[in-house]
């Protein structure tokens, strides 16, 4: 009976990860990984520090966090946006140098990947946000300052870190 268990479960995964929708739109494709210098990291987990405002914007810190052979992987991504309804607003966040005097509406400054203990930081590219309460999707391909690629894609549920009252 088991055996039948697990075939049905396997087979009605397979039924709805087949019939997902086929916008290619860069929120839409995202897969749940870390790709980097040709290796494809699985995200395990997310979670979310809520700095709350910062001179006239809301402070989200986005960290995923991922396994590969026994090394870890996470990305982090310190996002800045407008603030609606005195709350952190989803949207396409742009890297700015942090000297920059007028940052755009949604930026970010310092965003890096973390692969045991190297860290190599982002220096151009833009992360897609949507959603909201603890379900957020999260997306972008960077450029790293060893001039590689980064892809991150993550979406699901996120851990709230409450950082306003520090």
């Amino acid at each position: 009976m088991k055996k039948i268990s697990y075939l049905f479960f396997i087979s009605f995964a397979f039924i709805l990860t087949s019939c997902s929708s086929d916008d290619d739109s860069p929120e839409a494709s995202v897969d749940n990984k870390i790709t980097y210098d040709g290796k494809e990291v699985v995200i395990s987990s997310g979670f979310i520090e809520d700095f709350g405002t910062d001179e006239g914007y809301y402070n989200y810190d986005f960290t995923v966090i991922g396994t590969l052979d026994g090394e870890p992987y996470s990305f982090y991504a310190e996002l800045y946006s407008p603030i609606t309804d005195g709350n952190f607003t989803p949207g396409s966040f742009t890297y700015v140098e942090i000297e920059s005097e007028t940052p755009p509406e949604y930026f970010y400054s310092y965003a890096y990947l973390i692969i045991g203990s190297t860290e190599v930081e982002v220096v151009d590219g833009t992360i897609l946000v949507s959603g909201s309460g603890t379900d957020y999707k999260i997306s972008g391909t960077l450029t790293l300052e060893n001039d590689k690629t980064l892809k991150v894609g993550y979406s699901g549920t996120f851990a709230i870190i409450d950082e306003t009252e520090e």
